[in-house]
Protein backbone atom coordinates (compact mmCIF):
# COMPACT_ATOMS: atom_id res chain seq x y z
CA UNK A 1 0.00 0.00 0.00
CA UNK A 2 1.52 3.27 -1.20
CA UNK A 3 0.20 6.96 -0.80
CA UNK A 4 2.20 9.31 -2.82
CA UNK A 5 3.53 6.15 -5.11
CA UNK A 6 7.16 6.32 -6.64
CA UNK A 7 4.85 4.32 -9.70
CA UNK A 8 5.44 7.63 -12.36
CA UNK A 9 1.80 7.66 -14.10
CA UNK A 10 -0.10 7.31 -10.69
CA UNK A 11 -0.42 9.04 -7.16
CA UNK A 12 -1.35 5.80 -4.88
CA UNK A 13 -1.13 2.35 -5.14
CA UNK A 14 -4.16 0.05 -3.61
CA UNK A 15 -3.61 -3.87 -3.17
CA UNK A 16 -6.85 -5.19 -1.78
CA UNK A 17 -5.05 -8.28 -3.73
CA UNK A 18 -1.53 -9.58 -3.30
CA UNK A 19 0.25 -12.22 -4.61
CA UNK A 20 0.49 -13.32 -8.01
CA UNK A 21 2.00 -16.16 -10.51
CA UNK A 22 3.67 -15.82 -13.98
CA UNK A 23 1.72 -16.24 -17.32
CA UNK A 24 3.70 -15.03 -19.94
CA UNK A 25 7.11 -13.43 -20.89
CA UNK A 26 6.61 -10.46 -19.28
CA UNK A 27 6.10 -11.97 -16.05
CA UNK A 28 10.09 -13.41 -16.15
CA UNK A 29 11.52 -11.04 -13.70
CA UNK A 30 8.05 -9.62 -11.57
CA UNK A 31 9.04 -6.33 -9.82
CA UNK A 32 6.68 -6.83 -6.93
CA UNK A 33 7.57 -10.66 -6.99
CA UNK A 34 10.98 -8.85 -6.74
CA UNK A 35 10.02 -6.57 -3.75
CA UNK A 36 7.92 -9.42 -2.04
CA UNK A 37 11.35 -11.05 -1.67
CA UNK A 38 13.13 -7.83 -0.65
CA UNK A 39 10.88 -6.79 2.15
CA UNK A 40 9.15 -10.10 3.49
CA UNK A 41 11.32 -12.97 3.06
CA UNK A 42 9.31 -15.70 4.29
CA UNK A 43 6.11 -14.85 1.82
CA UNK A 44 5.45 -16.95 -0.89
CA UNK A 45 4.24 -14.19 -3.69
CA UNK A 46 2.67 -16.65 -5.67
CA UNK A 47 0.33 -17.27 -3.23
CA UNK A 48 -2.60 -15.14 -3.39
CA UNK A 49 -3.79 -13.12 -0.69
CA UNK A 50 -6.91 -10.97 -0.28
CA UNK A 51 -6.98 -7.96 1.75
CA UNK A 52 -10.62 -6.94 2.98
CA UNK A 53 -8.92 -5.00 5.65
CA UNK A 54 -7.69 -2.46 3.29
CA UNK A 55 -11.00 -1.93 1.21
CA UNK A 56 -11.90 1.41 3.47
CA UNK A 57 -8.54 2.87 2.40
CA UNK A 58 -9.37 5.08 -0.18
CA UNK A 59 -12.22 6.51 1.21
CA UNK A 60 -9.57 8.00 3.93
CA UNK A 61 -8.04 10.19 1.54
CA UNK A 62 -9.83 13.30 0.85
CA UNK A 63 -8.10 14.91 -2.38
CA UNK A 64 -8.39 13.61 -5.55
CA UNK A 65 -5.51 10.59 -6.39
CA UNK A 66 -4.94 8.57 -9.72
CA UNK A 67 -4.68 4.94 -8.23
CA UNK A 68 -3.30 1.97 -9.63
CA UNK A 69 -5.43 -0.66 -8.24
CA UNK A 70 -3.51 -4.02 -7.04
CA UNK A 71 0.17 -2.73 -8.67
CA UNK A 72 1.26 -6.07 -6.01
CA UNK A 73 -1.25 -8.58 -7.29
CA UNK A 74 -3.72 -9.27 -10.11
CA UNK A 75 -7.47 -8.21 -9.23
CA UNK A 76 -8.40 -10.85 -11.95
CA UNK A 77 -6.64 -13.57 -11.51
CA UNK A 78 -8.37 -16.84 -11.61
CA UNK A 79 -8.00 -17.82 -7.69
CA UNK A 80 -9.47 -14.03 -6.57
CA UNK A 81 -13.16 -14.62 -5.92
CA UNK A 82 -15.99 -12.61 -8.07
CA UNK A 83 -17.59 -11.86 -4.73
CA UNK A 84 -14.55 -10.16 -3.48
CA UNK A 85 -13.74 -8.15 -6.54
CA UNK A 86 -17.48 -7.43 -6.50
CA UNK A 87 -16.52 -5.82 -3.15
CA UNK A 88 -13.50 -4.25 -4.46
CA UNK A 89 -15.75 -2.54 -7.28
CA UNK A 90 -17.83 -1.30 -4.77
CA UNK A 91 -15.47 0.21 -2.72
CA UNK A 92 -14.35 2.28 -5.69
CA UNK A 93 -18.11 3.47 -6.54
CA UNK A 94 -17.86 4.60 -2.78
CA UNK A 95 -15.21 7.14 -3.05
CA UNK A 96 -15.93 8.84 -6.84
CA UNK A 97 -13.54 11.42 -5.56
CA UNK A 98 -10.54 9.66 -7.01
CA UNK A 99 -9.77 7.82 -10.58
CA UNK A 100 -8.72 4.31 -10.19
CA UNK A 101 -6.93 2.40 -12.88
CA UNK A 102 -7.59 -1.48 -12.82
CA UNK A 103 -5.05 -3.12 -14.61
CA UNK A 104 -4.61 -7.22 -15.24
CA UNK A 105 -3.17 -10.26 -17.26
CA UNK A 106 -6.64 -11.69 -16.98
CA UNK A 107 -8.62 -9.61 -18.74
CA UNK A 108 -11.10 -12.69 -19.57
CA UNK A 109 -12.51 -12.55 -16.31
CA UNK A 110 -13.59 -8.74 -16.59
CA UNK A 111 -16.99 -9.43 -18.36
CA UNK A 112 -18.58 -12.35 -16.65
CA UNK A 113 -17.49 -11.29 -13.19
CA UNK A 114 -18.33 -8.05 -13.19
CA UNK A 115 -21.76 -8.94 -14.73
CA UNK A 116 -22.26 -11.84 -13.52
CA UNK A 117 -24.63 -13.35 -11.37
CA UNK A 118 -22.46 -14.10 -8.33
CA UNK A 119 -19.86 -10.78 -8.69
CA UNK A 120 -22.08 -8.37 -6.00
CA UNK A 121 -20.47 -5.38 -7.77
CA UNK A 122 -23.72 -3.60 -8.48
CA UNK A 123 -23.31 -3.41 -11.73
CA UNK A 124 -25.92 -4.22 -14.15
CA UNK A 125 -25.20 -4.58 -18.28
CA UNK A 126 -23.98 -1.14 -19.65
CA UNK A 127 -22.97 0.58 -16.22
CA UNK A 128 -19.34 1.33 -15.56
CA UNK A 129 -18.57 4.07 -12.75
CA UNK A 130 -16.62 6.43 -14.95
CA UNK A 131 -13.93 6.86 -12.54
CA UNK A 132 -12.47 3.34 -13.03
CA UNK A 133 -10.85 2.39 -16.17
CA UNK A 134 -10.27 -0.73 -16.86
CA UNK A 135 -6.63 -1.91 -18.61
CA UNK A 136 -4.53 -4.89 -19.44
CA UNK A 137 -1.10 -5.57 -19.65
CA UNK A 138 0.87 -6.19 -23.27
CA UNK A 139 4.88 -6.97 -23.66
CA UNK A 140 4.96 -7.91 -27.75
CA UNK A 141 2.23 -8.46 -30.14
CA UNK A 142 1.20 -11.39 -29.40
CA UNK A 143 0.03 -10.80 -26.22
CA UNK A 144 -1.18 -7.68 -27.37
CA UNK A 145 -3.90 -9.94 -29.72
CA UNK A 146 -5.00 -12.46 -27.08
CA UNK A 147 -5.09 -9.69 -24.26
CA UNK A 148 -6.79 -6.99 -26.01
CA UNK A 149 -9.86 -8.19 -27.76
CA UNK A 150 -10.75 -9.78 -24.01
CA UNK A 151 -10.10 -6.64 -23.09
CA UNK A 152 -12.41 -4.87 -25.56
CA UNK A 153 -15.03 -7.61 -25.51
CA UNK A 154 -15.48 -7.02 -21.82
CA UNK A 155 -18.96 -5.79 -21.71
CA UNK A 156 -17.43 -2.44 -20.13
CA UNK A 157 -19.23 0.52 -21.54
CA UNK A 158 -16.35 3.01 -19.82
CA UNK A 159 -12.72 3.83 -20.69
CA UNK A 160 -9.84 1.18 -21.82
CA UNK A 161 -6.01 1.61 -20.77
CA UNK A 162 -3.05 -0.31 -22.17
CA UNK A 163 0.57 -0.91 -20.22
CA UNK A 164 2.90 -2.02 -22.24
CA UNK A 165 5.65 -2.78 -19.38
CA UNK A 166 7.78 -4.48 -19.60
CA UNK A 167 8.30 -3.40 -23.65
CA UNK A 168 9.93 -6.71 -24.81
CA UNK A 169 8.88 -6.81 -28.67
CA UNK A 170 7.56 -4.29 -31.58
CA UNK A 171 3.63 -3.50 -31.01
CA UNK A 172 1.19 -2.34 -33.46
CA UNK A 173 -1.84 -1.44 -32.13
CA UNK A 174 -4.06 -0.88 -35.00
CA UNK A 175 -7.47 -1.24 -34.52
CA UNK A 176 -7.22 -1.72 -31.32
CA UNK A 177 -6.15 2.48 -31.07
CA UNK A 178 -10.06 3.93 -31.31
CA UNK A 179 -11.27 2.05 -28.51
CA UNK A 180 -7.97 3.20 -26.07
CA UNK A 181 -8.26 6.24 -23.77
CA UNK A 182 -4.59 5.55 -22.71
CA UNK A 183 -1.36 4.07 -23.46
CA UNK A 184 1.77 3.46 -20.82
CA UNK A 185 4.75 1.99 -21.58
CA UNK A 186 8.05 1.08 -20.03
CA UNK A 187 11.32 -0.87 -20.09
CA UNK A 188 12.32 -3.26 -17.65
CA UNK A 189 14.09 -3.12 -13.85
CA UNK A 190 16.21 -5.00 -12.36
CA UNK A 191 19.73 -6.11 -12.97
CA UNK A 192 18.81 -8.80 -15.24
CA UNK A 193 16.21 -6.19 -17.38
CA UNK A 194 15.81 -7.37 -20.67
CA UNK A 195 16.01 -4.04 -22.56
CA UNK A 196 13.07 -2.23 -24.75
CA UNK A 197 14.74 -0.73 -27.95
CA UNK A 198 14.19 2.55 -28.67
CA UNK A 199 12.46 1.68 -32.04
CA UNK A 200 9.73 -0.44 -30.67
CA UNK A 201 9.18 2.92 -28.17
CA UNK A 202 9.13 5.21 -30.88
CA UNK A 203 6.62 3.79 -33.16
CA UNK A 204 3.99 3.19 -30.42
CA UNK A 205 4.65 6.47 -29.15
CA UNK A 206 4.13 7.58 -33.22
CA UNK A 207 0.74 5.36 -33.30
CA UNK A 208 -0.41 7.40 -30.20
CA UNK A 209 0.51 10.49 -31.55
CA UNK A 210 -0.89 10.27 -34.93
CA UNK A 211 -4.50 8.87 -33.62
CA UNK A 212 -4.45 11.81 -30.38
CA UNK A 213 -4.00 9.19 -28.02
CA UNK A 214 -2.31 10.74 -24.70
CA UNK A 215 1.21 8.44 -24.32
CA UNK A 216 2.92 7.75 -20.83
CA UNK A 217 6.48 6.39 -21.41
CA UNK A 218 7.43 5.74 -17.32
CA UNK A 219 11.23 4.52 -17.87
CA UNK A 220 14.16 2.91 -19.53
CA UNK A 221 15.15 0.79 -16.99
CA UNK A 222 17.81 -0.77 -16.51
CA UNK A 223 19.29 -1.85 -19.52
CA UNK A 224 19.28 0.61 -21.98
CA UNK A 225 20.31 1.06 -25.95
CA UNK A 226 23.63 2.67 -26.14
CA UNK A 227 21.92 4.78 -29.00
CA UNK A 228 20.30 6.75 -25.70
CA UNK A 229 23.54 7.37 -24.00
CA UNK A 230 25.37 10.78 -24.58
CA UNK A 231 28.73 10.07 -26.56
CA UNK A 232 30.92 9.45 -23.42
CA UNK A 233 28.83 7.38 -21.86
CA UNK A 234 28.10 5.40 -25.02
CA UNK A 235 31.88 4.63 -25.48
CA UNK A 236 32.26 3.30 -21.91
CA UNK A 237 29.75 0.57 -23.14
CA UNK A 238 31.42 -2.71 -24.90
CA UNK A 239 27.66 -4.02 -26.10
CA UNK A 240 24.85 -2.75 -27.74
CA UNK A 241 23.34 -2.63 -24.37
CA UNK A 242 24.39 -0.86 -21.21
CA UNK A 243 23.21 -2.36 -17.61
CA UNK A 244 22.64 1.20 -15.49
CA UNK A 245 22.86 0.11 -11.91
CA UNK A 246 19.41 1.76 -11.39
CA UNK A 247 16.09 2.51 -13.56
CA UNK A 248 16.51 5.92 -11.77
CA UNK A 249 20.29 6.13 -13.88
CA UNK A 250 18.62 4.69 -17.23
CA UNK A 251 15.88 7.92 -17.22
CA UNK A 252 12.63 8.50 -19.02
CA UNK A 253 13.88 10.96 -22.30
CA UNK A 254 13.15 10.27 -25.77
CA UNK A 255 13.91 12.19 -28.17
CA UNK A 256 14.53 15.10 -26.10
CA UNK A 257 11.33 14.89 -24.10
CA UNK A 258 10.03 13.31 -21.34
CA UNK A 259 6.48 11.76 -22.46
CA UNK A 260 3.89 12.50 -19.63
CA UNK A 261 1.22 12.70 -21.22
CA UNK A 262 -2.55 12.31 -19.30
CA UNK A 263 -5.93 12.09 -19.95
CA UNK A 264 -7.36 15.02 -18.83
CA UNK A 265 -10.79 12.93 -17.09
CA UNK A 266 -7.98 11.14 -14.73
CA UNK A 267 -4.91 13.80 -14.47
CA UNK A 268 -5.92 15.62 -11.38
CA UNK A 269 -4.91 18.92 -10.14
CA UNK A 270 -1.43 18.68 -9.87
CA UNK A 271 -0.72 16.24 -12.76
CA UNK A 272 1.85 17.59 -15.71
CA UNK A 273 -0.14 19.60 -18.57
CA UNK A 274 -0.47 17.96 -21.52
CA UNK A 275 1.02 20.02 -24.80
CA UNK A 276 4.07 17.64 -25.40
CA UNK A 277 3.05 17.43 -29.31
CA UNK A 278 4.51 20.90 -29.90
CA UNK A 279 7.50 20.30 -27.95
CA UNK A 280 8.23 16.91 -29.36
CA UNK A 281 7.52 18.81 -33.41
CA UNK A 282 9.95 21.54 -32.28
CA UNK A 283 12.42 18.47 -31.54
CA UNK A 284 12.27 17.13 -34.94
Amino acid sequence: MADHSTIEHVDASWNPVSGCRPCSPGCAHCFAARLTAEHDPGRDFREIRLHPDRLGIPATWRQHRRILVCSMGDLFHPEVPAAFIGRVFRAMAASPQHSYLVLSKHPGRMGPVLYGDTSGSGLRAGQAPPHVWLGTSIEDQTWTDRRLPLLLGSGWPGRFWVSAEPLLGPITLGAYLPFLAWAVGGGESGLDARGAHPAWVRSLRDQCLTHGLPWFWKQWGNRVHRSLLDDRSARQGIDEWVTMRSRAEGGRMLDGVEWTQIPPEIAGPHSPQLGLFTKYERTQ
